[in-house]
């Protein structure tokens, strides 16, 4: 959706907020497999397993919150990238025909670009 949006729209606040987002999560991602890494190392589930279930639980805990607010924000986002403005000029129109006039057909029609047309000429390797 972004992308589309990007394409006709140019590169907007709503874009920039949606790529903002987008980074958030993942480094919010990163952070939490560090310290998933971090209480592995530390080792504490060999020696204390109340600890263990206690560093578990709080990151578990860390995780849902932040899972929760990044839902509700993607949501927010996802409703607003959903409104297409109207269209400058005839952008949607003119991609539409210059996909379809630029794309060779396969049939046996008047600009077939098929395999069946070329020829092999000396020299073409």
């Amino acid at each position: 959706m972004i992308a589309v949006r990007k394409r006709f729209y140019g590169r907007d606040d709503l874009c920039e907020r949606a790529h903002a987002w987008v980074r958030a999560v993942n480094l919010d991602t990163l952070a939490l497999l560090e310290e998933v890494v971090e209480l592995s190392a530390a080792g504490v589930g060999k020696t204390d397993a109340a600890a263990l279930r206690n560093g578990i639980r709080m990151l578990r805990d860390r995780e849902q919150g932040k899972r929760n607010e990044f839902l509700l924000q993607g949501l927010r986002l996802k409703l607003e990238l959903g409104r297409i403005p109207a269209a400058r000029s005839n952008d949607f129109r003119s991609e539409r025909i210059a996909i379809q006039t630029g794309s060779p057909s396969c049939g046996g029609r008047a600009g077939d670009w098929s395999a069946g047309r070329l020829a092999d000429r000396p020299g073409d390797g």
